[in-house]
C-alpha cells in the first residue's frame, strides 16, 4: 500500500510506473516490503526507490529491511558498488 498525503494509491501506481527509474529510465516494479510504504524496484539498474510527498527517493540500504525481491546484502552490495568512500572503499586517489 502507498502511503503519500500527495497521492492516493490508485495514482500513485499509476505516476510512479509512468515517471520510470530516475537513473535508467526504466519501469519501476513494485515490491512487497516490511515498511509500511510502498517501495519500487528497477531490475535493470537495481535501485530501489520510495514515493515521498510526491517524489521519488532512494531507498535508503542501510535502514532498508530488505524485501521479496532481494535481500538486504544484495542492497548493501549495490549500495557500495555506488559509494565506495562510505563502505570503507576509500576515495580514488587523484595524485596518482
Amino acid at each position: 500500500m502507498v502511503r503519500d498525503a500527495f497521492l492516493t494509491a490508485e495514482l500513485a501506481e499509476f505516476w510512479v510506473r509512468s515517471r520510470g527509474c530516475p537513473i535508467c529510465d526504466e519501469e519501476l516494479h513494485a515490491v512487497a516490503s516490511v515498511t509500511p510504504s510502498q517501495h519500487w524496484l528497477c531490475p535493470a539498474c537495481g535501485h530501489c526507490w520510495a514515493l515521498v510527498h510526491g517524489h521519488l527517493h532512494s531507498v535508503d540500504a542501510l535502514t532498508c529491511q530488505g524485501c521479496a525481491a532481494r535481500t538486504k546484502a544484495e542492497c548493501l552490495s549495490l549500495f557500495a558498488a555506488r559509494f565506495p568512500a562510505f563502505t570503507g572503499g576509500g576515495l580514488p586517489d587523484e595524485a596518482t
